[in-house]
């Protein structure tokens, strides 16, 4: 019976820990094409892993791409655990963006009932 490893997917899931490895990317100055050459993986893998389409890889891996960022597993796993998503506007943003106009009024709806009127 052949193992799936990771899970590859058109259904965006963003993890705290796919947000955090992009910005570990950034701040390292690499680009997605250089991670992936570096690592000998296509550079879909890289996108695909900060996209959220593909789980964070096992350790072995997930190694391999913090030693190209400067950050060891534990530093990543530490700052994983304190990493505040500043995304979270943004995610909500892009999901109202997607959202139809019945929808969009069960929303305000719900905001006016927080008391965010």
């Amino acid at each position: 019976m052949k193992t799936i490893k990771y899970r590859r997917t058109s259904e965006i899931k963003m993890t705290n820990e796919a947000r955090l490895l992009k910005e570990l990317r950034l701040q390292s100055g690499l680009s997605i094409r250089e991670v992936g050459r570096r690592l000998n993986r296509s550079e879909c893998f890289v996108r695909h892993i900060e996209k959220g389409r593909l789980d964070v890889p096992e350790k072995k891996i997930l190694r391999s791409i913090l030693a190209l960022y400067g950050v060891t597993y534990m530093q990543f796993k530490k700052r994983g655990e304190t990493f505040k998503s500043s995304y979270i506007r943004e995610e909500v943003m892009d999901k109202v963006k997607l959202m139809n106009e019945e929808k969009l009024k069960i929303v305000l709806e719900v905001m006016n009932g927080l008391g965010m009127n």
